[in-house]
């Protein structure tokens, strides 16, 4: 089949010499076979080209094989006398060419039909989304034919975001724009022989790690078959000029995964350093397949849906078809639903979605997207499950419910209810009224108005995103994930969160993912952190009741015994069910008010 390959690398891996031996390998033994190297400017396209001369200089002109002399190096026209010229390499036998070109020169050969194009630093490209509608029609779909597109990464925004872009969908789904894309992703540390220092003695080797930095123990931890002797050599380049102990820009030149790969240039709502330590925590799920109710599909046409949501099912891929059900999503996926851990007995759950119109036709259409995460009283709060497709509005309202009846009945009654929080705005609208309408989930989210003391309850179900909520969902947000408060396991969620960015348009401040990326699954985890911030601070049966006295003070009802001192600051009453995490002005006044 084609090939199909884009390449984020580190610097000095040698994917730039590497692809150009491939395509002079294809070139110079196949007949009539046009390539193409194409850069942003025209110097870095001469050196891939010289590549190729040198490959040709190199060629002994013929070997004796088996008493017979075959001839290997292919022949170039007489006229260059062994010289070629500095934009393209043209063989007599085969009949075949390499040109080059900048992204400038690219419409002298758009009449051309090419084997093999070699992009190289495609992240320089001032404007690849039109450098390639140009030039991708001039690649050829046959079985023969090859793309690679490779660079450095340079930021998610500006002339780097195209390249960020394409990177990221081949990594999401193995496709672009531009059709089938594989990824192949090479960081520095990967690079074991060119990237390593060796020490003069094991006694040194030793000692360094013994003495190893924090960022350094991390990196062991995420990736453990990093050796001390590249450890020294990323030390050392660090403490160069080129650096200046800057990790930002040595992340930027020699990645060591794809979520801080990307040096953001604009105002990310998530520090790299953050991005880092969630990187390095995340986890592959459990279990991955999708929740399902009733009987089967059949048999849910004629039966109530009110009903149907009741009996939930948690089945694999194999065992939905095995069951009679279909796929939720219009893509024909099963695991929609990933799990980190089961639900336990005890948990307060929450299920928070962002809802989406669920179009795929729509280039980048939203998903529907479902973050369930446990309040925990002593220990941090956690993600255990998520959920991603394109579905039907009223179809996701059926199966929010049926998720949050298959996540009580996991451990029976000894859970508490979970708590759904559609979102209301927009196409959300839908899923909400549908849910209420057809009472098929009672314990449903009633809005809070914020801003006003307490947050009472408004007139609708779910949560209401506007230019109130938003600060407020994304500030407690970043509190809870910069203050390690709640584990988030999931890749995919940690990836959306490292292009999530925040900027302000005319009085209002918005929130969206750097150079068209999704933020579905983050809307829902921001939405999740607001209610899990508002729900802690009062925590129900976990705190005795405090009595208020005339004069303002409380008193606790297990001291009859004792005169409490309100002068005492270590025996200060705390207000039911509040953590040290919740106490600042801001937590102080949601909790008060919610009591």
């Amino acid at each position: 089949m084609p090939v199909r390959i884009i390449i984020p690398k580190a610097r000095r891996t040698g994917v730039s010499t590497g692809v150009e031996a491939l395509i002079y390998d294809n070139t110079s033994w196949n007949d009539r076979t046009d390539s193409l190297i194409v850069a942003n400017e025209r110097n870095p396209s001469e050196n891939l080209l010289r590549m190729c001369h040198t490959f040709w200089e190199e060629t002994p002109e013929q070997i004796v094989y088996a008493g017979q002399t075959i001839r290997i190096r292919p022949q170039i026209p007489a006229q260059y006398n062994n010289n070629m010229p500095r934009d393209r390499i043209e063989f007599v036998e085969p009949k075949s060419r390499i040109f080059l070109a900048s992204a400038r020169s690219i419409n002298a050969y758009l009449g051309y039909r090419f084997t093999n194009v070699h992009a190289t630093e495609a992240s320089r490209y001032l404007d690849g989304h039109e450098l390639f509608r140009a030039l991708y029609p001039t690649i050829l779909t046959t079985e023969a034919s090859a793309l690679y597109i490779e660079s450095t990464p340079n930021g998610q925004e500006g002339p780097g975001a195209w390249f960020y872009e394409q990177v990221m969908l081949a990594a999401d789904r193995k496709k672009t724009e531009y059709g089938d894309m594989r990824l192949v992703f090479i960081p520095w540390h990967m690079m074991k022989f060119s990237f390593s220092i060796p020490f003069k003695s094991m006694e040194a080797r030793a000692a360094f790690g013994r003495a190893l930095k924090q960022a350094e123990k991390d990196l062991l931890r995420q990736f453990p078959h990093i050796e001390l002797e590249q450890l020294q050599w990323r030390r050392m380049m660090l403490a160069g000029p080129t650096f200046n102990s800057d990790e930002d820009i040595f992340d930027q030149e020699y990645p060591s995964d794809l979520e801080t790969a990307f040096l953001s240039t604009g105002k990310s709502v998530f520090t790299r350093k953050t991005i880092k330590r969630l990187r390095a925590s995340v986890t592959p799920p459990i279990w991955e397949g999708d929740i399902y109710w009733g009987e089967n599909d059949e048999r849910n046409l004629r039966a109530s849906t009110h009903e149907a949501v009741r009996a939930p099912s948690f089945l694999t891929r194999e065992e939905s078809r095995e069951r009679g059900f279909g796929s939720h999503v219009y893509e024909g996926t099963y695991r929609n639903l990933r799990v980190w851990r089961w639900p336990r007995t005890g948990d307060r759950i929450f299920v928070a979605s962002d809802i989406g119109r669920g179009n795929p036709e729509t280039r980048d259409g939203d998903w529907s997207t479902a973050v369930v995460g446990v309040l925990n009283d002593f220990d941090r709060d956690e993600v255990i499950m998520t959920w991603r497709g394109h579905i039907n509005t009223t179809s996701f309202g059926e199966l929010l419910s049926a998720l949050c009846w298959g996540l009580q009945g996991y451990v029976g009654d000894s859970v508490v209810m979970p708590e759904l929080i559609p979102e209301w705005t927009g196409p959300g609208t839908d899923t909400c009224t549908y849910i209420d309408k057809k009472s098929l989930y009672p314990h449903l989210y009633r809005y809070e108005t914020p801003g006003v003391r307490g947050m009472p309850a408004g007139k609708h179900i779910g949560w209401q995103s506007d230019f109130k909520t938003k600060p407020m969902a994304v500030g407690r947000m970043t509190r809870r994930v910069e203050s390690d408060m709640i584990d988030v396991p999931d890749q995919e969620l940690v990836r959306e969160m490292s292009s999530f960015r925040s900027g302000v348009n005319g009085y209002e401040e918005e929130y969206g993912g750097a150079a068209g990326r999704h933020d579905d699954l983050v809307a829902a985890f921001a939405i999740l952190c607001a209610i899990l911030s508002i729900r802690s601070a009062t925590v129900s049966g976990q705190s005795e009741a405090i009595e208020i006295d005339d004069d303002g003070w409380g008193s606790s009802p297990s001291s009859d015994d004792e005169t409490w001192d309100k002068w005492a600051g270590e025996e200060l009453p705390t207000m039911p069910g509040v953590t040290l995490r919740d106490i600042d002005d801001e937590g102080v006044d949601a909790a008060w008010g919610a009591w």
